[in-house]
């Protein structure tokens, strides 16, 4: 189990390095401690069974998406890609493709449509396919559960770093933190309700 997750972070966190080295872009003490963080959340996720695979992949892709997205302010679609196409993959494997891709276009044009109502300015292209990759590894229900307790925790945070004085309107929010939160909460309420 630990192995398949450790496995999964290095090649996810391997392809970031790969992009950001080819941009020019130093590696930062924020981003490995939120990769840190969220590795921690992701190995308490892990489930049994024939999902481990499928939430050790999830979780390395949106641990380095956090981290990017927190340091950079990039979701890189290198990751997005990857750990979607591998979802889907495993998905295909195990039979339950049908609800990989209904989770990935369902979480993804759902999305799709927020950022094109806000004009790219509330929700980026890069949170779009994050979405849809959730939704490829947790299933429709389950993305919108996380994309709901994304956007409450975000908006929790984003009040309390307003009322501290730590942000101001219109600040830039990077927003795949909150979605990994969501996608791992989603995710420990269904091992422990299962």
């Amino acid at each position: 189990m630990a192995f398949a997750y450790a496995a999964a972070l290095g090649v996810e966190a391997t392809i970031a390095g790969l992009v950001l080295r080819r941009r020019g872009l130093p590696l930062r003490s924020n981003t490995v401690a939120t990769a840190l963080a969220f590795s921690a959340l992701g190995a308490y996720t892990l489930a049994d069974g024939p999902a481990t695979l499928v939430v050790a992949c999830l979780a390395a892709g949106l641990v380095v998406s956090a981290a990017t997205d927190v340091g950079y302010g990039l979701i890189l679609d290198a990751t997005t890609a990857c750990t979607c196409g591998v979802l889907l993959v495993l998905a295909a494997c195990s039979g339950a493709f049908p609800a990989a891709l209904l989770g990935c276009a369902s979480a993804g044009s759902a999305s799709l449509l927020l950022h094109m109502a806000t004009r790219g300015r509330g929700f980026g292209l890069g949170d779009v396919k994050l979405a849809g990759t959730i939704g490829a590894g947790v299933g429709c229900a389950s993305a919108f559960a996380t994309l709901g307790a994304a956007f409450v925790l975000g908006a929790v945070v984003s009040l309390v770093a307003l009322a501290l004085g730590r942000a101001r309107f219109g600040q830039r929010l990077a927003f795949a933190p909150y979605l990994a939160a969501g996608a791992f909460g989603v995710l420990v309420w269904e091992r422990m309700h299962a």
